[in-house]
Formats: structure tokens, C-alpha cells, sequence
């Protein structure tokens, strides 16, 4: 840190602890310029140490550089998921024909869940490229592992599906691309027409993605319940008006029930519990700035590592939340899983945090069954401004599928 830009990075790689300004002496919690947390290792998932005195001994530049004769011998390689980059590795190797499986079964050293490749002749070269370029590690599956093919099918990608509104501000969307592209997964984009004229989406989608965005942006095409555009804004073409509407409704309801799987992201989840009448209450969504607010903050989430949403993820790990969405989860007759939560103390990690006691013991992430499918709540933007890294398992371990 010494030089010019140590300022800027103690910024980046700290901690923040914003201070509880207010409008007037006992008034309501002021808005920041933007957000209050940006630590980048707790975004990313990664611990980083300061260290105070300089590291001294004998080091040498790391050798990056991997050919096929560096590959472990063996006719099938790990990746496991604990790597991000493991998921771009194995959308490209998938694109070239190459088969995967996803380790089923307990094998001494790899987690479960681990990606298994056939590194078969044809494909070590190209292997060893990709291990190269994303330095993501492949190592041998152990002698004596049951063949993977015996195990499972193979994994493939899903179809996925993303909401895209004409209306220019969900910035969100915008991110989930970035995201999706950068990680080589392959998608649709969908707009109002498609949701309310394809009554069959399962003929064309495994998975359906709605970023953060109001009910009513969904629905209607507007920015909230009773918005009147300012006076000069210029008149929108009909085709860019509306929302899915009713029709669109419908559709997603048939679409859960024959299995799609369908993923609503921070203030779509309030979409998704008033118009597909899912069995949860955000009980945050009419709360006032003086009792909650968290305007963009760093918080401790715990998660249940027996759900597959969960691979490759520890039990505790870092949420970004800027919205007002905690989630209460009602009696079904099927079963709910709560797969992430918040526990009942510490839960501020970086930023502000006002009411922060209305979060304890709330669900943040939830797969409730509709059907044969599945909807998926999150209550925070796993994917927020393409940063948090340490959370995009939690969606990229819903867009495969295993092969029919």
C-alpha cells in the first residue's frame, strides 16, 4: 500500500461503516448518493488479510501456463464448483460437444456436486486450454470412483428465458446479461408479447429469469401503482406499452405447473407472491424509512448446503440488499424449502443498516414447488451490478438440467 493509490484501495478492500445520518435531529434516515457497502472480498466470496508489516521470504512468480501434457492423466477430471470459473469452463466445453456429469456420490477430496469431464483424446488439448485461460483447476477423479455415466445422466444447459420490460429503468436485467454472457451460458430474451401469446412456454423454456423490478412493471409496463408521466415525456408506441398482463399471468402459471423452473430476484418477488399467489408475505414491502432501510449494504446469510442451489457455496456467505423484500413462508401442502435465511444477531457486514432487527430469522432465498415446477424467491439481487461474484451460484446451479 505504499503509493499513490493506497487511499482508493483501503476504500475497495475495507470494511465500511457509513454513519446514522438523518434528515433533521430525529427524523427519518437520510439517502446516500448511491450505496453504503462495496467491500469487494465480501462481494466476491473471498477473505482478504491486511497485513501490517511487510511479507517476507523466498517467492517467485506463480507459472500460470498449463499444456495438455500438464493435464492429470485419466480419462475423467474434476472441477469443482467452489471455482466460479468452473462454470464458464464447463458451458464452453459443453458448447464443443463434451460430455459432463455432476458428481453424485461421495468421493474422498471433491465435494459433492463436483463437475466431472471426459477428457477424452480428442478434447485434453482443448481441456488444458480452458484450465489455462480461466485457471480453473482440473484434477483426476480418484481410481477406483465409480464410472460418472453409471452414476447420473449428463448435464446440459437449460433453455433459459429473461424478462426484458421496454421500460428503461431496470437497470438490473441489464447486469443479469453481462453476467450470463461473461459465464458463456446461452439464453432468450423475452419480452411482453412472448409471455402473453405462448400459451406452451415449456415448448421453448426450462427456466424463466425475472430480475428486480415491481409488480407493476411487470404487469402494467409502469414505473409503480397510479404513475402519471411528467409533462413533455414523450408519447411510447403502442407496441412498447403495457406488460405481460393477465394473459401473461396465465401463461407463467401453466408454464410452473407442466416443470419449468422460474427465478424472481429481489422486488420481483413481490410480483411473484400477489399474481401467482405463491404461499409467502414480504412483510418489509410497506414498511416506512424510519423503521427499515438499507440502502445498498453488505449482510451475513446462512444457507442450507443440501440444496442444489447451494453447490459449490459454504454455509454462511455475503448478501447484497438494497431493497425491501425478507420473506415469510406460510403452510403448503407441499414442502418449502428455506434455503437461505437470516439468523438472529450481527447481520451488518459493510454499509448502514436501519432496523436491521426486522431481518432476524426472515427467509432470503426459498424454492417453493408449484406443480411439477418450481419457483425460486430471492430476496436480493444475487447478480447485483455484475459484483457479487461470491453469490452467482446461487443462480448459475439452476440453469442445468441432466439429459433425458
Amino acid at each position: 500500500m505504499a503509493q499513490p493509490a493506497r487511499a482508493y484501495i483501503k476504500d475497495l478492500m475495507e470494511r465500511q461503516q457509513y454513519p446514522n445520518l438523518r434528515d433533521y435531529p430525529g427524523g427519518p434516515p437520510r439517502r446516500p448518493y448511491d450505496v453504503t457497502g462495496w467491500t469487494l472480498p465480501l462481494q466476491m466470496g473471498v477473505e482478504a488479510v491486511a497485513l501490517m508489516e511487510p511479507l517476507l521470504g523466498q517467492l517467485r512468480p506463480a507459472d500460470l501456463s498449463l499444456g495438455v501434457d500438464s493435464l492429470p492423466t485419466g480419462e475423467w477430471l474434476v472441477a469443482e464448483r467452489r471455482f466460479t470459473g468452473s462454470y464458464a469452463l464447463v458451458n464452453r466445453f459443453l458448447k464443443t460437444g463434451g460430455m459432463v456429469y455432476s458428481l453424485a456420490q461421495d468421493v474422498p477430496g471433491i465435494p459433492p456436486g463436483s463437475f466431472v469431464l471426459h477428457a477424452d483424446s480428442r478434447r485434453r488439448v482443448s481441456l488444458a486450454e480452458l484450465s489455462r485461460q480461466l485457471q480453473v483447476p482440473l484434477i483426476p477423479l480418484p481410481p477406483g470412483s465409480a464410472r460418472p455415466e453409471k452414476m447420473a445422466a449428463p448435464l446440459k444447459n437449460s433453455r433459459v428465458g429473461l424478462y426484458q420490460p421496454w421500460i428503461a429503468r431496470v437497470y438490473d436485467e441489464g447486469w443479469l446479461r453481462l453476467v450470463l454472457d461473461e459465464f458463456h451460458f446461452p439464453y432468450r430474451v423475452l419480452q411482453n408479447d412472448d409471455l402473453r401469446s405462448t400459451s406452451n412456454l415449456s415448448d421453448k423454456l426450462d427456466v424463466l429469469i425475472f430480475t428486480s423490478q415491481n409488480s407493476q412493471t411487470i404487469l402494467k409496463g409502469r414505473y409503480k401503482l397510479g404513475y402519471t408521466p411528467p409533462v413533455g415525456e414523450p408519447q411510447v408506441y403502442k407496441e412498447y406499452q403495457g406488460g405481460i398482463e393477465t394473459a401473461g399471468v396465465k401463461n407463467l402459471k401453466r408454464f410452473l405447473e407442466k416443470g419449468g423452473t422460474v427465478l424472481f430476484f429481489g422486488e420481483a418477488c413481490n410480483f411473484a407472491i400477489e399474481a401467482l399467489k405463491l404461499p409467502a408475505t414480504n412483510f418489509l414491502k410497506n414498511v416506512k424509512r424510519d423503521d427499515f432501510f438499507i440502502p445498498g449494504s453488505i449482510l451475513r446469510m446462512q444457507l442450507d448446503p443440501s440444496s442444489s442451489l447451494c453447490l459449490g457455496m459454504p454455509e454462511e456467505t455475503a448478501v447484497y440488499l438494497n431493497n425491501n423484500v425478507a420473506l415469510q413462508l406460510k403452510p403448503y401442502p407441499q414442502e418449502i424449502r428455506e434455503t437461505g435465511f437470516f439468523d438472529d444477531h450481527h447481520l451488518l457486514l459493510s454499509g448502514w443498516a436501519v432496523g436491521e432487527d426486522k431481518l432476524y430469522n426472515q427467509a432470503a432465498l426459498a424454492e417453493i414447488p408449484v406443480g411439477k415446477g418450481k419457483a425460486i424467491l430471492y430476496a436480493f439481487r444475487p447478480q447485483h451490478r455484475g459484483q457479487t461474484y461470491g453469490t452467482f451460484k446461487l443462480i448459475f446451479n439452476a440453469l442445468y438440467k441432466k439429459s433425458e
